[in-house]
């Protein structure tokens, strides 16, 4: 990597015009503040690299030196399986602070992360594990534009805090209910929140509480997911972080360039219209008129010809009606068709599951029935006017089956 160049200072948190490489595949460095680990993706990643920033817990705090900066590496993502393919940085934050409070540092970070580096800013991910989930809010909170996707393990939601803000005070917000105004600039930032139901630090409505103020399922399964634990506590992120498909999850989040592709684009050249072609008057007199071709006749389908072969059936339908057995069978009918639907709303319904809402699948199954054909669609018309001019109590169907004739049958679309 090339050494960070020295920059300007920004408001309180100058950046540090200095960068070692701690080992072939690490290298260390401070911008606003914050001393940060930075590991480079796998070789071949194609480039721009995509951006992971993960924002540890509070049993990584270290001192402002950086002398046991080392801690970042500890839990969450550093050596996860399909985090290789990401540019990842991880800040240390002070032992007197929790994130939330540095969420400014946090995005100026970020964003001199971006620029010195040359990452690809439209896959710019954050994430963070208990303390570190909160500040992740915090920080998306400030610059909803600049994060692509988030996966926060084991936190809540959180505006930026106070700098003063203690641990415990943090993580109270756990408990509280996010209001609606507050989240209005974060419903399109993509997000997987993972929990463990029996957490004592982190109080589990942290996430579920947070899931619901976000729209929970209504959202869609590819904007947002919520991952719950029912057996374990609050140590959850060797699991959320080993959790197949997450990082492919995250690496199908793009978001807008600044200045994009279309910005770029320079405008076409739009030609004059040609003027109009002049035309020489037509000369006068009758204008002889052709005669008009009748269209083609389409060929008889299927459902047509099962119709023009049973001629007697109306003069069969009339001797039904004439007739005074009590259940007649009506052969004809099985004649037009043998679609085996034919009495579908007697079949229980049948659809595959999915994995964002099972309990919907016999409501999704009834949208994929096979429509009738057009020979059906007659049959059961005739049917039921003879079951409401015939005084019969059970007509007998193709399946052997009988139904009251007062019973309502569902709607058809015509």
């Amino acid at each position: 990597f090339a050494t960070l160049l020295a920059l300007a200072p920004y408001g309180p948190y100058p950046v540090m015009p200095w960068s070692t490489r701690s080992s072939a595949q690490e290298e260390r460095g401070s911008i606003a503040g914050l001393q940060f680990l930075a590991k480079p993706p796998a070789e071949g990643t194609k480039r721009p690299y995509p951006l992971l920033l993960f924002l540890h817990g509070s049993g990584e705090r270290g001192h402002e030196d950086g002398r046991d900066l080392g801690k970042v590496r500890q839990n969450g993502p550093w050596s996860a399986s399909g985090a290789e393919r990401f540019f990842l940085v991880a800040p240390q934050c002070p032992q007197d602070a929790v994130w939330p409070a540095l969420a400014e540092q946090v995005v100026l970070l970020t964003r001199e992360v971006l620029k010195t580096y040359e990452l690809d800013t439209s896959r710019c991910y954050i994430t963070g594990l208990s303390m570190g989930g909160f500040g992740a809010w915090a920080a998306a909170y400030l610059a909803p534009e600049l994060y692509t996707a988030m996966v926060a393990v084991c936190g809540g939601f959180t505006k930026p805090l106070p700098r003063e803000t203690s641990l415990s005070t943090m993580l109270q917000l756990a408990k509280v209910k996010p209001k609606g105004e507050d989240l209005d600039k974060l419903r399109d930032l993509p997000v997987w929140l993972f929990h463990g139901l029996k957490d004592k630090i982190v109080d589990a409505d942290g996430s579920l509480l947070l899931y619901e103020a976000l729209g929970g399922k209504a959202r869609g399964f590819s904007k947002l997911r919520l991952t719950k634990y029912g057996e374990l506590g609050h140590t959850i992120w060797s699991s959320a972080y080993k959790t197949q498909g997450l990082f492919n999850w995250l690496l199908g989040k793009r978001g807008a360039k600044p200045g994009g592709a279309l910005a770029s684009q320079t405008p076409k050249r739009i030609s004059p219209p040609a003027p109009p072609a002049t035309l020489a008057p037509a000369p006068l007199g009758p204008i002889p008129l052709a005669p008009l071709a009748a269209p083609p006749r389409a060929a008889p389908s299927d459902a047509d010809r099962a119709l023009q072969i049973a001629p007697e059936l109306p003069q069969k339908l009339l001797k039904l009606l004439e007739s005074s057995e009590a259940s007649p069978a009506i052969p004809d009918l099985q004649d037009v068709s043998d679609d085996v639907t034919w009495d579908e709303w007697d079949t229980e319904p049948t659809g595959d599951a999915s994995e964002s809402d099972a309990s919907d699948a016999p409501l999704q199954s009834l949208t994929k029935t096979k429509q009738p054909s057009r020979a059906v669609r007659e049959a059961r018309r005739t049917l039921s006017i003879v079951q409401q001019l015939h005084p019969l109590s059970r007509v007998q169907t193709q399946a052997g089956k009988k139904r009251p004739m007062t019973e309502e049958l569902p709607a058809r679309k015509k």
